[in-house]
């Protein structure tokens, strides 16, 4: 079959401007309503579906190069330094990450730029009836169409988030010309398992003989994982060095973040740009050797410095302990959603040289999470704790039951469960900086609220 996109000239002309916007929002509107509706399908791994796909609209991936990223945390801001160095450096950069904040867009991105309504609403109309047809869930159906857009609009290079795991991952339907593992915790457990080595060879899996292999995993034995993966498929292998005697970090207060890093014998002194955090310098120099060993890519720090300046507009990276207010106390948003993510941020508020009991935590969680741990993590900095209800969301924990667990903690100042407006108000009102993390499902209540307070009426 011929893949075809609709074609604007052969709709009817719209009446007026208004009712053509309206008739179109009412349109996207309802092809993204079907589009979530395949998540009742579930999660189910294997190729199968997205091979068949992908033949349907034409084989895109077969057109594209990529750069493939796989670990439990740590994958987004890769994805996002990569791209926005190379978009510095003049290339034409498909973005495909997950999950969304405010709006699906954010998820395919040509540049920095969201794909836009209409072309996400052509793609998405045409490739729905045969992901009906076959099953297809909304993780393939969704890859599926951001390949083809990259496709249709010639990127140079796409830079390429894995959704869950990777053997068996949508993603890994490419062969990737460089793949990269950022790092390895325990995360969807009931997926994947709570054997950190089995987790490493599932996400090690996106690595095939094409690719050059780089390696972001600090502990040895995962380590040992991805080199004899690599070994197994004939890829080249490349270590990133985490052993840096010349790194540096400053972490303020107000969680501005400064860093000295060697990459090779590179050295870039005062980095600024990321966010805070010791994760986010792991990250940095993981996407930093990576880009090192592009094979279409010159060194240029130049251009290694503005695409660091400017993630937010290059690659739309959001959520990473994210200052959104200032005055007259902070309103910080952290999209860290398991265990491991936690104890990272509480790190950064200890390099920081914030206080015990500084904050006021407004949180929400999904159910499958380490929620104990992660109430742990941060029990130090945290006066009080206000827990959110996640409308609609059959995923989500039961706030009675976080509420439990965190007394049981020592939490002494723990909310009814309520919604993100109530508890939000409350938090930055009680007179302290106010931190919201738990979940990317949090992030988007936070952001919505937060855009209705800024926005003139």
């Amino acid at each position: 079959m011929t893949w075809q996109l609709l074609n604007m000239s052969s709709r009817p002309a719209p009446q007026s401007q208004a009712s053509a916007a309206a008739a179109a929002e009412a349109s996207l509107d309802a092809v993204l309503r079907e589009l979530y509706g395949f998540r009742r399908f579930g999660m189910r791994p294997g190729l199968n579906n997205i091979a068949a796909l992908l033949e349907f609209c034409g084989s895109p991936q077969d057109e594209l190069r990529f750069i493939h990223v796989a670990g439990t945390n740590g994958k987004g801001s890769v994805c996002s330094l990569i791209a926005s160095v190379l978009h510095e450096a003049g290339l034409r950069v498909g973005l495909y990450t997950s999950p969304h904040i405010l709006e699906f867009n954010e998820r395919i991105r040509i540049d920095g730029r969201k794909i836009s309504d209409a072309d996400l609403a052509r793609l998405a109309e045409r490739l729905m009836p045969e992901a009906r047809r076959i099953g297809g869930t909304f993780f393939e159906t969704t890859t599926a169409m951001a390949l083809r857009y990259f496709a249709d609009n010639k990127v140079d290079v796409v830079v390429l988030e894995t959704g869950l795991g990777g053997r068996l991952d949508s993603t890994n339907i490419v062969r990737s010309d460089m793949a990269i593992i950022t790092s390895i915790s325990l995360d969807h457990m009931h997926v994947l398992g709570d054997d950190p080595a089995g987790i490493a060879a599932e996400k090690a899996a996106i690595i095939n003989e094409h690719s050059l292999a780089v390696c972001g995993l600090r502990e040895p034995e995962l380590r040992d994982v991805v080199l004899r993966r690599s070994a197994e498929v004939g890829a080249r292998f490349v270590q990133v060095d985490h052993d840096d005697p010349f790194e540096r970090a400053s972490i303020e207060p107000d969680f501005s973040m400064s860093v000295d890093i060697r990459i090779g014998e590179r050295r870039l002194e005062n980095l600024r740009g990321m966010p805070a955090g010791m994760q986010y310098i792991d990250n940095l120099r993981t996407a930093l050797t990576a880009l090192a060993h592009l094979d279409f890519w010159t060194w240029n720090e130049d251009q290694v410095r503005r695409g660091i300046l400017n993630l937010r507009q290059n690659a739309g990276f959001r959520g990473r302990l994210e200052v959104l207010r200032r005055e007259p106390h902070m309103l910080i948003l952290d999209v860290a959603h398991n265990a491991a993510a936690f104890e990272r941020l509480a790190q950064t508020l200890s390099l920081a040289g914030r206080p015990e009991h500084s904050f006021d935590l407004v949180m929400a969680v999904m159910a499958d999470k380490e929620i104990e741990k992660m109430l742990t993590a941060a029990r130090p900095f945290i006066n009080s704790l206000f827990l959110l209800v996640l409308p609609e969301n059959e995923r989500a924990a039961d706030p009675a039951e976080i509420a439990r667990i965190a007394r049981r903690l020592g939490y002494d100042n723990v909310s009814e469960p309520m919604s993100a407006s109530e508890a939000l108000k409350k938090a930055c009102a009680g007179g302290r900086d106010v931190l919201a993390a738990g979940s990317f499902y949090l992030a988007e209540e936070v952001m919505r609220w937060f855009n209705s307070q800024t926005q003139p009426n």
